[in-house]
């Protein structure tokens, strides 16, 4: 396999022994315990002390400050501490070249032991509140990075070497792609991502589950003849809260983006597809997970040229809350969206999917409608607004097996002009809320036929009480001239009914009244009278 991973970060400091002259207050390099490359920056924190390392980047760097004024840039370092359960707080604060700081609490073991001091990948927003700060920071002349052990109220201790810092970038996620046409899934990019060589903190593998803390790009969209072909099948991502541990990820950071090749070829798979056309499904598809409901994860997946071909079967997306662009989807089938936030689709062939529980605020719905929609058989439930439609609007609405359970608003329909939605095969049509000028009228045409009827016979529909019309109203009264009456109904809802038909003949030959009580239903009604000689 040829696959590459680039991340999207700069280095800060790696630990290594080439870089001692620009640290101050730690103790040196420890060759013994590390995660990154072959060494890290060892400590021996006091007992009953705070104490601070240093890390000069501007010096280390001939006189070159960090810039970290990038949107979505993010801190990525890793620590251990073995005396973290006696410790009161541990933070990380940066330095401009006024001295203008910023700082942030990152463990708060006072209250309760919220780190134990294991490996740990720590993620910070540069754009959060600080806990703390001095003057105007300015994020692109950053000069220090210095982190801080607070072990004021340890006791009686023995101070050894005790805290570690390892690899230290800043920046937003990582790309990967391949040049060599080989299909490559996450676990294939966790292995390079997370590799004692590189340890860049964006996606790590425990247990079997992918835990990402930053943003997956696959594809790489510069002019390069690479390739991208992903396929993947049954594996498990969470997306992490760093906020309950004092971290900070911002709500546009994580995610996975589908950028594709400009001159290569790109191919992405999720799941496994099953049946093809209006019973398209899928199985064995990814689950996308976020840790809880604080997490916003953002899933890009355009519709751009230099994307050859994507199709999602058979995944979830549950509790992401950030949007959905799957506009560059050819088929996705079997799939369920719940807590996400709003989705597109395009023109993607959408069938047996289930969207509920959608984090989207009204008048934002769990789906955007686009005129180019191609959705059937899905269900929409438990929703604010299930469905919002495009400000673009088609001629009509198309809606076959697009069922609505539970929800606050089924359509919202913001617009000037008039439209159907012609729905079918579901027991009910949706509800609907208009808010411009434009109407929007659900509408269900179905077919009603009698037939074993004579030239002569008189044809009578009633409807009765427990449907959408009132108890009484006359459908048909009339004589058809034919042996089988057809007519298109517009339906609402289920629709008792009383047939009546008797022979209107004066020939001497008369029939017994036929009558009969039935319903119609998203279907339709289909029977036959039966005329029995009158003798």
């Amino acid at each position: 396999m040829a696959l590459t991973v680039v991340p999207d970060l700069t280095l800060v400091c790696d630990g290594s022994s080439g870089q001692d002259a620009y640290w101050s207050g730690e103790n040196g390099v420890s060759t013994e315990v590390f995660q990154q490359g072959t060494s890290s920056q060892a400590w021996i924190v006091s007992k009953n002390a705070s104490e601070t390392a240093v890390y000069d980047y501007y010096a280390a760097n001939l006189n070159t400050a960090a810039d970290l004024s990038a949107t979505d840039t993010h801190l990525y370092f890793h620590m251990r501490c073995d005396i973290a359960p006696f410790i009161d707080y541990m933070k990380i604060r940066i330095t401009d070249g006024s001295g203008n700081y910023n700082e942030w609490d990152i463990v708060d073991n006072i209250t309760a032991i919220e780190w134990y001091g294991e490996w740990k990948t720590f993620v910070i927003d540069i754009a959060s509140t600080p806990s703390a700060s001095s003057g105007t920071l300015v994020e692109s002349d950053i000069r220090t990075f210095s982190w801080t052990v607070d072990n004021s109220n340890s006791g009686n201790i023995r101070s050894i070497e005790n805290t570690y810092i390892d690899v230290c970038r800043f920046g937003t996620g990582i790309t990967a792609y391949d040049n060599a046409g080989d299909v490559f899934n996450f676990e294939d990019i966790e292995a390079i991502s997370n590799h004692s060589a590189n340890k860049y903190g964006i996606i790590e593998m425990i247990g079997g589950v992918l835990f990402v803390r930053g943003r997956i790009t696959v594809g790489d969209a510069s002019p390069n003849l690479y390739t991208a072909n992903f396929e993947t099948e049954d594996e498990l991502l969470i997306f992490l809260d760093a906020s309950v541990s004092g971290e900070a990820i911002s709500d546009t950071l994580l995610g996975v983006t589908v950028a594709g090749t400009k001159d290569g070829t790109t191919n992405f798979t999720m799941g496994n597809k099953l049946g093809s056309g209006d019973t398209l499904n899928g199985s064995n598809g990814t689950l996308m997970l976020g840790e809880n409901t604080n997490v916003v994860v953002v899933f890009d997946f355009p519709n751009t040229t230099a994307i050859d071909s994507m199709n999602i079967y058979g995944s979830t997306f549950r509790r992401t809350g950030g949007v959905i662009d799957i506009e560059g989807a050819t088929e996705v089938g079997g799939c369920t969206f719940d807590g996400c936030g709003q989705i597109t689709t395009g023109g993607a062939t959408v069938r047996n999917c289930t969207f509920l529980n959608t984090l989207a605020v009204s008048p934002a719905g769990a789906i955007l409608l686009e005129p180019d929609y191609d959705m059937k058989y899905c269900l929409f439930s438990n929703n604010a607004v299930a469905i919002q439609t495009h400000t673009t609007q088609p001629a009509s609405y198309t809606a076959v097996g697009i069922a609505f359970i539970g929800n606050t608003v089924d359509i919202l329909y913001d617009a000037t002009v008039d439209r159907d939605w012609n729905w079918s095969e579901t027991a009910s049509g949706p509800s609907i809320t208009n808010t411009s000028t434009g109407t929007l009228t659900a509408v269900n045409t179905v077919n009603l036929d009698v037939g074993g009827l004579t030239t002569t016979a008189r044809l009578y529909i009633l409807t009765l009480a427990g449907g959408p019309a009132s108890a009484g109203v006359v459908i048909e009264n009339s004589i058809p001239g034919t042996t089988e009456w057809t007519d298109t109904y517009a339906f609402v809802s289920d629709q008792p009914v009383k047939v009546r038909v008797r022979d209107a003949s004066s020939s001497g030959s008369e029939k017994r009244p036929f009558e009969v009580d039935t319903t119609i239903t998203s279907t339709g009604m289909d029977l036959v009278a039966i005329l029995i000689n009158d003798t």
